[in-house]
């Protein structure tokens, strides 16, 4: 049976909207009303938040703390680094990567991506290269062993700071 683990990379420091992962949706936080969603995904076994280790993402850390959702935090620059470390906590078959400014993400979305990865035997889907929805409803998913490649083989800054760049350009 595949595990599959949803990473949701989330960060304090944007740039146009500085705090927006907390901000008020709802009368919850973003972040939390984006992890309540996730969850409705059948295909999806845990959601852990994956931030950075910067001082300015303590809040974000602790809001999982309250909440009780899983968090782990790694590199603020080296965000490949940080989703590989975080696979060796929180270990899976497959991942899907999830942006935390995404608050009306689709389960049914994710669930029918995760399919395409599970049906055809493929280490890579996702509905964003080209896209086909809606920004705000992007979801990636990859296996565990493209992820080890990838965080092995991928050397240029902007592949480690874009998770899946090094994925999606053909290996």
């Amino acid at each position: 049976m595949t595990k599959t683990v949803a990473f949701i990379q989330a960060r304090m420091s944007s740039s146009r909207f500085p705090g927006k992962v907390l901000a008020d949706l709802g009368g919850k936080p973003m972040i939390q009303f984006m992890i309540d969603r996730v969850k409705r995904a059948k295909r999806v076994d845990q959601v852990v938040l994956v931030t950075s280790t910067d001082a300015s993402d303590d809040p974000v850390a602790e809001l999982m703390a309250r909440i009780g959702t899983p968090c782990f935090r790694g590199s603020l620059n080296d965000v490949l680094g940080r989703f590989y470390e975080a696979s060796l906590a929180y270990p899976a078959d497959v991942y899907v990567r999830l942006t935390g400014d995404c608050p009306l993400i689709d389960p049914a979305i994710i669930d029918d991506v995760l399919a395409l990865v599970d049906g055809a035997g493929c280490d890579y889907a996702s509905n964003i290269d080209p896209p086909s929805f809606a920004d705000g409803l992007d979801v990636e998913c990859f296996t565990r062993p493209l992820l080890e490649r990838a965080n092995q083989f991928a050397s240029l800054e902007q592949d480690r700071e874009h998770v899946t760049l090094w994925m999606r350009n053909g290996i």
